[in-house]
């Protein structure tokens, strides 16, 4: 009974812990993950109506330091430090076909995290459903969920809805050419 009553104690203080963090924007964005190797569960869904017609991604997945005892061939290397898993069924051929776009929402939001040491990204679970869905979605989507764990905004970006075209365009300030090509890299 001791032991379990240290165990929840721990768990109690930790996830106080966790919860003050992510309220803190400067302390987030440098934290060293404190979880010996665990992964923190995180969820949130992109959202974007202007008008009845819109954009509706969730993504579902986890935020860990990368351990030495990850299988490297099985990860998506992002950056230096960003390691990303995709642990959806490779059935889902257009989750996969697509990976591009999340590939490069990721590099796009973590331009602004300072991160001391290697972390791995996984997705277990990306819900869509393409009565609101648009392909750039999943850019801005796995961005804003990546910048929500972290507690930073999402870097800025303009998006208007064109009733011709029926579509949403996406736009960035000509300062950000980089934005741009991660967004639409045959362009």
């Amino acid at each position: 009974m001791t032991a379990l009553l240290a165990a929840l104690w721990y768990i109690q203080i930790h996830s106080c812990f966790l919860a003050w963090a992510q309220m803190n924007t400067s302390f987030q964005a440098h934290i060293s993950l404190l979880n010996l190797n665990s992964m923190i569960y995180h969820e949130h869904f992109y959202k974007l109506f202007k008008t009845s017609w819109g954009i509706l991604i969730g993504f579902k997945g986890q935020i860990g330091r990368l351990n030495d005892t990850e299988d490297f061939s099985k990860l998506i290397k992002i950056s230096d430090s960003i390691f990303l898993k995709l642990t959806i069924s490779e059935k889902n051929k257009f989750i996969h076909e697509n990976i591009n776009k999340i590939i490069n929402g990721i590099i796009w939001a973590a331009s602004q995290l300072h991160i001391d040491e290697n972390i791995l990204i996984v997705i277990d679970e990306i819900d869509l459903n393409f009565c609101n869905f648009q392909i750039e979605g999943l850019f801005f989507g796995i961005a804003e969920w990546l910048c929500s764990y972290y507690n930073l905004k999402i870097p800025p970006y303009m998006s208007t809805y064109n009733r011709d075209l029926n579509k949403y365009e996406f736009s960035f300030e000509k300062s950000d050419p980089l934005s741009r090509k991660l967004l639409y890299p045959r362009l």
